[in-house]
């Protein structure tokens, strides 16, 4: 009998070894289930930095501090030349200047009215436009190779009669000198203003 009670406390105590040993498999399983799972957060009150590059199709906001230049785009117009009236005049001394300059600006296109002599003769030669044609004024200007400087808005102070017309075109001395060969004596020279003295006959 007392070894019988020897024998089952032995196999007991060894179910009870082997239950230990299982729990204690199973408790350190189940610890380091938990501390990878912990080991793979970020910590707390940490942020995890993005990617610094931006994903593609997303639009990236310039740094702070950056100024973005706009360039603005001026686009500038002209009429059909045809449509656009001009009036030639002589501001020269030499004679058909004013016509040879109307038919060469005809021939490119512009609306040509009758040639005119300027009341007063000019130092150089220039173009006046009226409200809304210095485009076109500019245009005849580099075609007769006449200085920017020169293209200015129709004033009371332009030595022709501008009624009617859009541009206006004043022959000087230095276009006079080129003028095409075309030129006839149709248009008199700028007049000028000659003092005779008068003697009184004695009776």
């Amino acid at each position: 009998m007392a070894g019988s009670g020897v024998g089952e406390g032995a196999s007991r105590g060894a179910h009870v070894a082997t239950g230990r040993a299982l729990l204690l498999t199973i408790v350190a399983i189940v610890l380091g289930v938990v501390l990878l799972q912990v080991g793979s957060r970020a910590p707390t009150g940490v942020r995890v930095a993005r990617n610094a590059a931006s994903p593609v199709g997303s639009s990236a906001l310039p740094p702070r501090g950056t100024r973005t230049v706009h360039e603005k785009t001026t686009t500038t117009t002209t009429l059909p030349r045809g449509s656009v009236t001009v009036v030639v005049a002589n501001g020269s001394s030499t004679n058909g200047v004013a016509a040879a300059y109307t038919t060469l600006l005809q021939r490119d296109g512009w609306h040509l009215l009758t040639p005119q002599t300027a009341t007063v003769r000019v130092p150089t030669s220039a173009v006046y436009y009226a409200a809304g044609f210095e485009p076109e004024a500019q245009a005849i200007a580099r075609s007769l190779s006449i200085a920017a400087a020169s293209v200015t808005p129709i004033s009371t102070s332009v030595p022709v009669t501008t009624t009617g017309a859009d541009v206006v075109v004043v022959i000087g001395p230095d276009l006079a000198a080129k003028a095409p060969t075309s030129a006839s004596s149709t248009t008199t020279s700028a007049p000028t203003t000659t003092t005779t003295a008068r003697t009184r006959s004695s009776h």
